[in-house]
């Protein structure tokens, strides 16, 4: 029985992965840097601490992790205040999950005063009781880390967890741990849908009509 349900943030929650997308190019071009053409894959692989070393060892050493770290979630603070939205259908899901006292919580690469801001611009913090993002792990959503501490918070075994994704790293890393996943599409992450779709125990394009009654089912499943 599900119990616990473990979402990432951007891309999956938030219609937000287009402005990360873009958000170490804009950075490095502000500095008149220009980038490489997989800096986006490469990037969004990582956490942002990981990603931020990336840029200094590769376009900028004249700036220290935590400056480039700094520069880029001043970017995107402005996009989550300003541009980002919730994605169609989220706050059923969420609701349901609420009436059916079924916990929530937040696993995401993005920092926590980020996701703070973002869940109270868009009248979320009611829903969610408990926040881990991989700055604070230490290691990026390649690695299993991150949803593990959530489940052990909240003292649950891992079949009674479920993880909701819209990137295929971490839907990829708990394969072996006997948790379910929701594979989420998001445009950002098109061309790893062939692996969302192998490694997903459900995957959905999107949470409109019957796709939405699907996921209540699961959620309710014994």
């Amino acid at each position: 029985m599900i119990k616990l349900a473990i979402f990432d943030l951007d891309g999956t929650i938030v219609d937000s992965m287009p402005y990360w997308k873009d958000a170490a190019k804009d950075y490095l071009e502000s500095l008149n840097i220009k980038t490489d053409e997989n800096l986006c894959e490469v990037f969004l692989s990582l956490s942002l601490p990981e990603g931020c070393k990336y840029l200094k060892d590769n376009y900028c050493d004249n700036k220290t992790v935590d400056e480039i770290a700094n520069g880029i979630n001043n970017i995107m603070h402005s996009h989550y205040l300003k541009d980002v939205k919730i994605k169609p259908n989220m706050i059923d899901i969420l609701k349901y999950l609420k009436d059916n006292n079924i916990d929530m919580c937040i696993a995401s690469s993005t920092d926590r005063y980020l996701i703070q801001e973002c869940l109270l611009k868009q009248g979320l913090t009611e829903y969610f009781t408990y926040i881990k993002t991989s700055t604070e792990i230490g290691k990026s959503k390649q690695h299993p880390d991150i949803y593990l501490n959530c489940i052990n918070h909240y003292n649950l075994n891992n079949d009674e967890a479920i993880i909701f994704e819209d990137l295929s790293y971490g839907i990829k890393a708990v394969k072996p741990l006997n948790i379910k996943t929701v594979g989420i599409y998001d445009e950002t992450s098109k061309n790893h849908q062939k692996e969302m779709k192998i490694y997903s125990t459900y995957y959905f394009d999107n949470f409109e009509n019957d796709n939405l009654e699907k996921i209540k089912k699961i959620l309710s499943s014994k």
